[in-house]
């Protein structure tokens, strides 16, 4: 029986987690295969492991091990070129070593719902379509009687001006961040 605290947990990161696979894997299709199985390890293991004090890092670490092994086997076949585990190590180092704490992330969070609680409400609308539901431009042209040119004009320069207030808002203006 899979703990509530374990999946609470994995389900508060999975986002990341599976960019984490995807930085080291750079292959689509790969990562998310690699990332049910991580998951699935992760779940599985949880009850088995006493007192995780990092959940974040310990999962982590199960997804470099995972990536590692797909690395492997891949090289057992011989079916492609193969990244060596060097530079599958220095790439989850790099990652890793440049993640945001959750307080960053939460912190992060909040300046970009202050930053679009001022938007227009036609440009809340459309990133809401656009990257809370997953929405294509085409279907969000439709839903808001608009051109997709138009749209992705909109989603772009609203994109550009969310960034630029979170980094106002953190203090990061002009860094690059």
């Amino acid at each position: 029986m899979v703990s509530n605290d374990a999946l609470k947990e994995l389900l508060g990161f999975r986002s990341e987690l599976l960019g984490f696979i995807r930085a080291i894997l750079r292959n689509t299709a790969d990562a998310e295969d690699l990332f049910q199985e991580t998951c699935r390890i992760i779940l599985e293991k949880a009850d088995q492991t006493p007192a995780i004090l990092d959940f974040r890092a310990w999962a982590k670490e199960i997804a470099r091990r995972q990536v590692l092994h797909h690395y492997r086997v891949l090289r057992m076949r011989k079916t492609s070129s193969v990244p060596t585990e060097e530079m599958a190590e220095l790439v989850s180092e790099v990652y890793l070593k440049h993640s945001p704490t959750p307080e960053e992330l939460a912190e992060e969070s909040a300046a970009l719902r202050a930053c679009l609680e001022e938007m227009p409400e036609k440009q809340r609308q459309v990133i809401r379509l656009r990257f809370l539901a997953g929405q294509g431009y085409d279907v969000i042209a439709r839903a808001i009687q608009g051109s997709e040119g138009a749209i992705r004009r909109m989603v772009a320069r609203t994109r550009l001006l969310l960034v630029e207030c979170v980094r106002q808002r953190l203090g990061l203006a002009g860094r690059g961040n």
